[in-house]
């Protein structure tokens, strides 16, 4: 299994590999991993992952909107916003 990185810093289209390292888009056999700073919002039609790791740094809002997600395995995890 290869670990796939949302590198775009910005919204785009999980099917763009140019927003991805390596460039490359996640497919079953892959850990995909967004932890990229910023806000952005990443579109995805139709997509199957070994795993997804959603991660923000400590303080930073996630929002999370699903139509639709199949994932082979597991969601490992997601660290959200810290709140008092």
């Amino acid at each position: 299994m290869t670990t796939i990185s949302w590198t775009a810093g910005a919204s785009g289209a999980w099917s763009d590999t140019s927003n991805w390292s390596p460039a490359a888009v996640p497919g079953s056999g892959d850990d995909a991993l967004i932890d990229a700073a910023g806000a952005y919002q990443v579109t995805v039609a139709g997509a199957t992952v070994n795993s997804l790791t959603l991660a923000s740094a400590l303080g930073d809002r996630l929002d999370l909107a699903f139509v639709a997600a199949d994932l082979a395995q597991h969601f490992i995890g997601m660290f959200a916003e810290r709140r008092p």
